[in-house]
């Protein structure tokens, strides 16, 4: 498992413009396949919590599996990490992490906040990211070194540099049988110090906002790697920081963390690290 710090290698940039030309390309289709899935498993009645798994889980499998084939037809001999498909190994340097519908609920409730993203390895190494934002018309795109962009402009995190004046998106559990306490205390906390709490139900979501400045900070329970290959990328390329909860290097995953516009990262992790303490949550 890569990490997300590792000194990048190496790698050949003109192979990464290949790759994202080639999504860029089959994007309108992308999206058109996307939407039409939408229209099929979307419900607006009463439904089981099993029949609501169901809905997800084909959401996903079956628009993971029509990314991968759009890459594949090109690219055949890429690597690809998949969370329902699992890995798929192929015979290159180039890997790809992919979260075909991050906020799935959204997704299927017709809310305009869910992404669909990609993260491209080398040897291991995360190295770029595209993320499509289908509803609200929105590309982000990163490759290592060579900036963050949205719709093909430049993007920078905030310059917000005091807690009281800070935007911030909440951690919240998935599930109702999670342990409430932390959150709440967590919550409670945020929102005596910050400005303002946001919560959108997609952190790829909630990584491109604060990679355009349009939030300061966030923090998340249980992230996996496929929240965070192509978020990384974009993140640091804006100039912002990702570390766990206590501000130590992310080494695993599902893992908590931190995200900030890098000048109020500190005292995100004092917070939390104060609340933990109060509340022998640590």
């Amino acid at each position: 498992m890569a990490r997300l710090t590792a000194d990048p290698l190496n790698f050949p940039s003109d192979e990464v413009k290949l790759r994202f030309d080639h999504l860029i390309q089959n994007q309108t289709k992308i999206i058109h396949a996307c939407r039409d899935l939408q229209k099929r498993l979307s419900y607006r009645e009463s439904i089981t919590d099993e029949r609501e798994k169901e809905l997800l889980d084909e959401s996903d499998t079956a628009f993971e599996k029509y990314l991968v084939g759009v890459i594949e037809a090109k690219f055949q001999n890429d690597t690809f990490i998949c969370e329902s498909a699992g890995r798929i190994d192929g015979k290159g340097d180039f890997s790809w992490t992919i979260d075909a519908i991050d906020g799935s609920i959204n997704f299927l409730r017709k809310l305009p906040l869910y992404a669909i993203s990609l993260g491209l390895s080398y040897r291991n190494n995360p190295v770029a990211g595209i993320i499509f934002l289908p509803d609200l018309g929105d590309t982000y795109t990163a490759v290592i070194g060579e900036g963050a962009y949205k719709n093909q402009q430049l993007i920078h995190v905030s310059e917000v540099s005091s807690i009281d004046r800070a935007l911030l998106i909440s951690s919240f559990p998935s599930y109702r049988n999670a342990d409430m306490r932390d959150t709440v205390s967590q919550i409670s906390a945020f929102v005596s110090k910050g400005r303002s709490i946001r919560r959108t139900g997609s952190i790829i979501v909630d990584m491109c906002w604060l990679a355009e400045g349009r939030i300061d900070g966030l923090w998340e329970k249980d992230v996996s790697e496929f929240d965070l290959t192509a978020t990384s990328v974009l993140i640091s390329e804006a100039g912002g920081k990702i570390t766990k909860m206590n501000g130590e290097e992310i080494l695993s995953y599902p893992t908590d963390l931190v995200i900030s516009n890098k000048i109020i990262h500190s005292q995100i992790v004092e917070i939390l690290h104060k609340t933990r303490t109060e509340h022998n949550l640590n």
